[in-house]
């Protein structure tokens, strides 16, 4: 019996002893460092734990042999930058951790407001600028190379126009995985429509807008559009100097300040309506008349009048021209100034104060024509008078009137001769 207990007693401490043993070892702490081989220079690794901080650089690899129960922080920099953090437990079993540092390549598109790519070269500015290794600009889009996920970049394009020689701004930010996910950075570059119209709002049809080295034509409806235009840059909207020419001279001047909420003007010309007023010398008017604007010598615009004498020219520019004025064989040139093309209205008076059988005649013509019928009718009535009298004095009658005569039975005659003078 008494054996048997201490038999029992000694079985209890060896088995008390066997479990105590393990116990009194001092577990080992690894850290492994994947996917940093190409960066192994530049890695660091901090641990913080129950014993202190400890430091490593240089390394992918780090064991802490003895390292006391509790809990650690693992902290892996890359280039001052903190790329991987891990929480961990460290009790009675030898700990390893394995670290896949958040390195990897994304590309970017660089696209107009419209979607369309945008060809190179471009201006790349990426902060921090020493979180990756390497920048390549490939055809329209932008790759990062050996950049991290984890990293929050600002990545910053400029992109001058090669036709208006302006330059966009476009700022793409996010952390790493967020900016391969978005794949696009959007500059503000976009189409501007421009409307030329005259002073009646009326489109402009043929006018050369020209901005930069572009000279486009309005088309019909007097709208031309600018294609790509950079919207805005690093201060913010974009100044566009627009010339616009009508027939050879300038009629409307103006800068655009376009941004992407701006980006449809219209543009006055200075372009007018010229109503002609053809009358008559008694103020009448002159329906039919014909009406021709002349600028050096060359017929640029035509109309005619209506039964109201109106004539309406369109499109003319304020310039010194010539006006003709034509009506059945009359003909009037006056010339035409600026101010009056401005103000819109002239009036031309043809000397015509009546029409007889469809021939113009002016007030002077008809008292001419007057005092000639009168002269003729008077002149002919006197050489009819004259005519008549001059033939009566001619005519002369010789001869008996009658006669009485006494036969030889003793009848009595008698004669009675009545003559006219020569």
């Amino acid at each position: 019996m008494g054996r048997g207990l201490l038999l029992l007693a000694v079985l209890a401490a060896l088995t008390l002893l066997t479990e105590v043993q393990p116990s009194s070892a001092e577990p080992s702490l690894t850290v492994a460092v994947r996917n940093a081989e190409h960066v192994v220079n530049e890695l660091r690794i901090v641990i913080d734990g129950p014993s202190g901080r400890l430091t490593y650089e240089g390394r992918t690899s780090v064991t802490l042999t003895g390292a006391l129960r509790g809990s650690y922080t693992v902290s892996v920099y890359w280039r001052k930058h903190l790329v991987a953090v891990r929480s961990v437990a460290v009790n009675v079993e030898n700990v390893v951790e394995t670290i896949e540092l958040p390195f990897f390549n994304f590309a970017m598109r660089v696209v107009d407001l419209n979607g369309a790519d945008l060809p190179g070269p471009f201006v790349v500015r990426v902060e921090p600028d020493d979180a990756y290794g390497e920048l390549r600009v490939v055809g329209s889009s932008l790759v990062l190379v050996n950049a991290v996920r984890t990293l929050f970049y600002t990545v910053t394009v400029n992109w001058e126009s090669p036709v208006y020689h302006r330059t966009a701004q476009g700022v793409a930010a996010g952390y790493g995985s967020d900016l391969m996910s978005r794949g696009t950075i959007t500059l503000p570059v976009g189409d501007v429509r421009v409307a030329v119209v005259d002073h009646k709002g009326r489109g402009l049809g043929g006018a050369v807008l020209a901005t930069a080295n572009v000279r486009m034509t309005t088309g019909d409806d007097g709208v031309a559009i600018l294609r790509r235009v950079p919207l805005a840059g690093g201060e913010g909207g974009i100044s566009l100097p627009v010339t616009v020419t009508y027939e050879g001279f300038e009629v409307a001047n103006q800068v655009l300040r376009v941004s992407r909420e701006v980006r449809s003007f219209t543009l006055t010309a200075s372009v007018y309506d010229l109503n002609v007023a053809v009358l008559g010398s008694a103020g009448q008017p002159l329906r039919g008349a014909r009406a021709s604007l002349l600028r050096e010598g060359v017929e640029v615009g035509l109309a005619f009048a209506d039964q109201g004498g109106q004539a309406q020219l369109n499109r003319v520019i304020p310039v010194k021209h010539f006006l003709r004025v034509e009506y059945k064989g009359l003909s009037e040139v006056v010339e035409i100034p600026p101010e009056a093309i401005r103000k819109g209205v002239v009036e031309v008076r043809l000397p015509v104060y009546i029409e007889l059988g469809g021939v113009p005649l002016s007030f002077e013509g008809l008292v001419a024509l007057a005092f000639v019928l009168v002269t003729t009718v008077l002149g002919t009535t006197l050489a009819i008078a004259f005519y008549l009298r001059r033939r009566t004095r001619k005519l002369q009658i010789r001869g008996p009137i009658f006669a009485v005569s006494t036969t030889a039975s003793g009848s009595a005659s008698r004669t009675h001769e009545t003559s006219f003078p020569p």
